[in-house]
């Protein structure tokens, strides 16, 4: 009996240690050799990681090239929807025994891994081929082109970006490196800020990204606080997308115009008499000649009457003089050319400054109308005439400021000006005055006198 006890004790024994051999086996099997839907989550994870770093990429300027939101989420579904190859895709010759049958893997594993990196290579797009998708067509675009710096197109630029709901590039082409401010390179990158492709470049000019991009996202706002893909998906929200460029000539931008993507651009044609923008540049040491300068005003003005005949609901033409002797004035005409209202393209000068209700200003005898004229005006353009023009005479006015008396700014070069620089201005810039309608001065002492009118055909 006793012998009998010690065997069964024994085969108990053996009966509850094979389990245990056995589940320690298995673990050890496991760790070797991980499930397969183990190692197709890995890949996976590693997908959703290269879908997020593709989204971006750096081009040779070090400038990050983003697409927008919307499509940024699509692409980074659509390689997560991919799913990694399986163990059997991946070695369609290993045999698994399955309840003692022997199953092949599928052969396509080969396929799908190639239509995976096809994928992949897909979603990284150079910034020279695409860039950010062109916003939708109802966006309005406005270009306010000035032949040349200091006549006034900061002024007028941020009169336009007072309309609010818009976005408002101050000289974009400053992101191009100057040796590739060619004109096929500045058409491009016109082109491009139009499709609110921003460059992070850009915003980083001067520090503050407020400087180089007006919107109230941006205001006040280091480069380093905005996100450049935060602010291209404002930029294709707004209804109205403005840009000021003195580094275009007029020829590149009617070439530009024809364009099926640019069919609805606004050209605003800004130019200045000659002899204040001269003076003005030559104060802030600009490295600028006469004849440089007064050359490419020529041209542009050369080409008005064919930018008007080929788009004269599309261009319009603007003298900084009558901007100052009559900015409600102007401000209306070019409002309602920007949004289609009134005679759309009209070029014809606003002559609105001869109505009987007008006050005359003491100092300079010019004719001003009366502002409550005005008060169908957008709220934002009002307040912008109201805070930038009425200011007190004591005001000191710095060379970059927008502030201004319009009254007697467009003249003051008359009494800063020497004799040797009127002379050398009007000889290099006969052209241009004389198709401006301005007086050429005979004299030094007429360019002092002040019941001289600058303009040839002035009504006074």
């Amino acid at each position: 009996m006793k012998t009998l006890i010690k065997r069964l004790a024994n085969k108990s024994f053996l009966l509850c240690l094979l389990p245990v051999v056995l589940l320690t086996f298995l673990l050890h099997s496991v760790d070797r050799f991980p499930l397969a839907n183990e190692i197709e989550l890995g890949e996976n994870e590693r997908l959703d990681s290269r879908a997020e770093s593709a989204i971006k990429t750096e081009n040779r300027w070090g400038v990050s090239n983003s697409i927008s939101s919307q499509e940024a989420d699509k692409t980074v579904e659509n390689v997560k929807n991919t799913r990694a190859p399986s163990t059997h895709e991946k070695h369609p010759d290993v045999k698994i025994q399955v309840d003692g049958a022997s199953v092949s893997g599928h052969t396509g594993g080969k396929a799908k891994a190639e239509s995976l990196l096809t994928t992949l290579k897909s979603t990284i797009v150079p910034e020279s081929i695409t860039g950010t998708p062109e916003p939708p067509r109802k966006q309005r675009k406005v270009l306010l082109l000035s032949s040349v710096g200091r006549s006034g197109s900061s002024f007028l630029g941020l009169l336009l970006a007072a309309l609010g709901n818009n976005m408002y590039f101050f000289e974009p082409i400053r992101g191009l490196p100057k040796g590739y401010q060619s004109s096929q390179n500045v058409s491009e990158e016109l082109v491009r800020y139009f499709r609110c492709d921003i460059r992070q470049k850009l915003l980083q000019v001067g520090g503050r990204v407020d400087i180089s991009v007006i919107h109230p996202f941006t205001k006040y706002k280091h480069w380093y606080q905005v996100r450049l893909q935060d602010l291209i998906d404002r930029c294709r929200q707004e209804p109205l997308i403005i840009i000021k460029v003195i580094r275009l000539r007029l020829q590149w931008v009617r070439e530009l115009m024809n364009r099926k993507e640019m069919d609805n651009v606004k050209v605003i044609h800004l130019v200045r008499d000659p002899r204040g923008s001269l003076i003005s540049m030559e104060k802030l040491k600009w490295n600028t000649t006469e004849k440089d300068a007064c050359v490419k005003i020529y041209k542009d003005l050369q080409e008005r009457e064919t930018m008007a005949s080929l788009f004269p609901n599309r261009y319009t033409f603007v003298k900084y003089e009558d901007l100052c002797r009559d900015p409600y004035g102007e401000a209306r005409r070019l409002v309602q050319f920007i949004s289609d209202e009134g005679q759309k393209g009209s070029n014809v000068v606003n002559k609105s400054w001869l109505l009987n209700k007008t006050r005359v200003d003491e100092k300079d005898g010019v004719r001003l109308l009366d502002p409550a004229m005005y008060q169908d005006l957008p709220k934002g353009i009002l307040e912008y005439l109201k805070e930038h023009l009425h200011v007190n005479r004591e005001h000191r006015f710095g060379p970059f400021t927008v502030e201004r008396e319009t009254a007697s700014m467009y003249q003051r070069w008359r009494w800063v000006i020497s004799s040797k620089q009127l002379t050398e201005i009007q000889d290099a810039c006969v052209d241009v005055i004389r198709t401006l309608g301005h007086r050429l001065f005979s004299t030094f002492a007429d360019v002092r006198n002040s019941s001289i009118p600058l303009f040839v055909d002035n009504p006074s």
